[in-house]
């Protein structure tokens, strides 16, 4: 197995094709999200954008996610009915580089001595999909209730 991935019958990842496919996706939510931020002069800039994070069954949103120094924080979590966690994440523009970090760390680091483990292993395996979120991302209550317009 070259390139220090590592494949486990035990649900582990192929890190160096879970990480760039989770690069990509970060990628594109930022831009997207970019796109679509308001550019009213009469309103202070926004600093920050929510993503929509889909982590994997049994996955801790606290330890996945939360990271108080940079201030990336979740703020709706949903459990869907698959047992897999939705979570609105807020990103202010100064964290993204770290958050960036985390996956390159990830996908390119040194495995561990012991175990063979790659870096940030516990907060990037359970994550699933990064997407710009979306006013579904936010919905806790019952999805009948969402408006459609």
């Amino acid at each position: 197995m070259g390139s220090g991935s590592v494949v486990n019958p035990a649900n582990r990842r192929v890190r160096e094709e879970h990480g760039r496919r989770l690069a990509n996706e970060l990628d594109a939510a930022f831009a997207a999200m970019d796109q679509a931020r308001p550019q009213d002069q009469r309103l202070p800039p926004i600093e920050g954008s929510f993503l929509e994070v889909e982590l994997r069954a049994g996955a801790k949103v606290d330890d996945t996610l939360t990271h108080k120094r940079e201030g990336i924080r979740p703020a709706a979590v949903k459990l869907e009915d698959d047992n897999k966690r939705t979570v609105a994440l807020f990103v202010p523009d100064h964290a993204r580089v770290a958050f960036k970090q985390i996956l390159n760390d990830y996908r390119n680091g040194e495995l561990t001595e012991i175990g063979g483990e790659p870096p940030k292993k516990g907060r990037v395996e359970p994550v699933e999909a990064f997407r710009r979120a979306r006013l579904e991302t936010f919905w806790t209550d019952d999805p009948a209730a969402l408006p459609q317009d």
